[in-house]
């Protein structure tokens, strides 16, 4: 029977003749579940302390939950206890005191010679759901009743520790996690041994760490406890750096039969005939790889699947509706995500079964549309996917792909000025019937959102109007690449805002437009590997500086052409709205921990920008009879400028 609570006091209660040990695991699981909220440093307002607080969180988090009985072994835990600080500047300070309290509360219930029941209640509901934390109503809420539901069946505190965090992981959870992991996974701090063990206790896997056993979990967490302040209190990087090599040498080694293999073919149970298919490609090309029906022993299925992702190089999924339910599959992608989350290294090689929708994080890793191919293209398609190597990028190369990717393009209009107009290349559908289903269905989303009241940050709020008005006057001939553009805002949105900032029901209806958008998609041309080659050009650091100076040159060479008369409103339209995206870039480049982001929203822009810049020049250039205006002079040399600015920006 379900064990709900719903307030404080009947916390209190319920824990009144309970084990002190049940507090201890219920103050340790909260802990963990909010842990990536306070270390994702997009919650921060400054980075020179979040090193030393996460740190001081692993420490609190790991000491609780190695604990054992034997308490002359934790005789430190009260001077770790002490440790724990947490700087109030933060942003996201509600969240990190109630991380912080969390991990305290665990700690003085771990160390209580007698229950300490006060303890953690002060964890609980007031001081962590209701005070500091959004919480996402009452889901986050519902994880703790099964905490209180195991204890309560009999199950023993040490199985309950090792249970999963979260049964049911809620978005602002992947969100936070897949920020933090970033910068967890940054070399020169050393927090990827920390991001090991977190991630273990949010899949609960059975040990401290991959290749561990009972022993040397013992050993790990007496290691942890013996060492004092002082060996803590020193730069984290070194302190890490001390954790790892003492880590790696409790590991037991790999075994001799098992070697590396080039890729792990994920799958859900009912694609196991696409699996085939891609493992027969695989075997053609001479690649490695483990796949389930093939390897996976059926009696050891979560060993096998942990053996594969810790032997493959790279992950093959074969994305579908059945893919996007499954928990075992989003297990194997997220560690794949996680140990690449920038897809610099290309670890996912990806390819769509069908048409469902994909989780936003899966739609940000380039992958290829198997039901775009017949079923004769359809092995020629996989292998060219697989095999693929990004191109050296040039100068050239770059210009070209831009342009030949901008949407809408930029050309001239009947009366000789400077307009935009649908890009044939990729704004006419190849399955036109199926782009004017998807747009019927696209309008109906548009006509939910714009019957309620919005309340979005301004960049969201332009770019749902921008759309709107575009599919309204436009229909299936719309420019579909710049409609992308205005997607991508409200999809970085959406992975960035808490449920909270929403209105009741807005997110659900906001990822219900980026489906459709996604539909209408999928009946134009993909021109997959031109757009993938891109997403490799190396992006220099996050610079506001760097992004608003290709702005202003945008600003430069377009207010002479429109003073001039020599642009449609279309254009003026667009640019404004470009100028206006590029503030958000800016200001998003611009936060402390610009470095560790995801970059997908400064490529974009300045992807799309270079487009413009090259396509203006290119244009002005076959305009004869504006070609030699002080106006068109002027723009053509801020337009040479703009596209400087871009090459630098990419290094080139």
């Amino acid at each position: 029977m379900a064990v709900e609570i719903t307030s404080r006091e009947e916390l209190a209660a319920w824990l009144e003749d309970k084990p002190r040990e049940w507090a201890q695991v219920i103050a340790l699981r909260a802990a963990l579940r909010v842990l990536p909220v306070a270390i994702n440093r997009d919650n921060w307002a400054f980075s020179h302390t979040d090193k030393r607080n996460t740190l001081a969180l692993f420490r609190a988090l790991s000491l609780c939950f190695g604990y054992d009985e034997d308490t002359r072994t934790w005789i430190s835990l009260p001077s770790a206890r002490d440790s724990i600080s947490i700087d109030r500047r933060s942003i996201a300070r509600g969240v990190v005191k109630a991380v912080n309290l969390s991990a305290v509360r665990a700690l003085e219930a771990t160390m209580a010679t007698s229950p300490r029941v006060s303890s953690a209640q002060s964890v609980w509901h007031g001081s962590v759901v209701a005070e500091h934390f959004d919480g996402e109503n009452l889901k986050a809420w519902k994880q703790h009743w099964s905490d209180f539901a195991m204890l309560d069946s009999g199950l023993e505190v040490a199985q309950v520790k090792a249970e999963p965090v979260w049964q049911e992981r809620p978005d602002w959870l992947e969100r936070n996690w897949t920020n933090a992991s970033r910068w967890l996974s940054r070399p020169e701090d050393g927090f990827e041994i920390w991001r090991e063990w977190y991630y273990g206790r949010l899949e609960g896997l059975p040990h401290a760490f991959a290749r561990f056993d009972a022993a040397a979990d013992d050993a790990f967490y007496r290691w942890i406890v013996e060492q004092d302040d002082e060996w803590w209190s020193r730069e984290p990087a070194e302190v890490n750096a001390d954790i790892k090599e003492f880590v790696d040498s409790l590991r037991t080694p790999k075994p001799d039969d098992k070697p590396r293999v080039d890729f792990f073919v994920s799958y859900a149970s009912p694609d196991e005939a696409a699996a085939r298919e891609v493992a027969a490609v695989l075997d053609q090309i001479g690649k490695s790889y483990i796949v389930q029906y093939r390897d996976f022993p059926q009696a050891n299925f979560v060993n096998a699947m942990n053996d594969a992702m810790d032997r493959a190089d790279r992950l093959i999924p074969l994305y579908s509706s059945s893919y996007v339910a499954s928990d075992h599959c989003n297990a194997e992608w997220n560690y794949y995500y996680h140990r690449d989350p920038s897809s610099v290294e290309r670890r996912i090689v990806g390819f769509k079964l069908d048409r469902g929708d994909l989780k936003p994080l899966m739609q940000t890793v380039n992958h290829r549309d198997l039901t775009r191919y017949p079923s004769a293209e359809r092995e020629e398609a996989i292998r060219e996917w697989i095999e693929w190597e990004p191109p050296t990028a040039t100068r050239k190369s770059v210009a070209d792909s831009v342009e030949r990717l901008l949407s809408p393009q930029i050309a001239p209009s009947d009366d000789g000025k400077l307009d935009t107009r649908p890009n044939p290349l990729i704004d006419v559908p190849v399955r036109e019937s199926a782009l004017d289903k998807a747009v019927r269905e696209l309008l109906l989303v548009l006509d939910i959102i714009f019957a309620s009241q919005h309340n979005l940050p301004g960049s969201m709020q332009r770019a749902l109007e921008r759309y709107d008005e575009e599919v309204r006057t436009h229909g299936a001939k719309s420019a579909w690449g710049g409609l992308n553009r205005l997607v991508n805002i409200v999809t970085g949105g959406l992975s960035t805002m808490s449920s909270a900032e929403f209105a009741d029901g807005q997110r659900e209806t906001l990822e219900e437009l980026v489906g459709a958008h996604n539909h209408c998609m999928s009946a134009l041309p993909s021109l997959d590997l031109e757009k993938r080659a891109l997403s490799q050009v190396p992006v220099q650091d996050a610079d506001q500086e760097a992004v608003r100076d290709i702005t202003q040159k945008l600003r430069a060479m377009h207010e002479p052409l429109r003073e001039a008369g020599h642009t449609t409103k279309a254009l003026d339209t667009l640019i404004d709205d470009v100028i206006e995206e590029g503030r958000d870039v800016a200001h998003a480049a611009s936060a402390p921990d610009a470095d560790t982001r995801e970059q997908g929203s400064k490529r974009r822009y300045l992807m799309y920008v270079g487009g413009i810049g090259f396509a203006v020049i290119n244009a002005l250039g076959a305009m004869a009879t504006i070609a030699d205006s002080p106006a068109a002079v002027q723009a053509m040399l801020s337009a040479r400028e703009l596209v400087e600015a871009f090459f630098k920006a990419l290094s080139l």
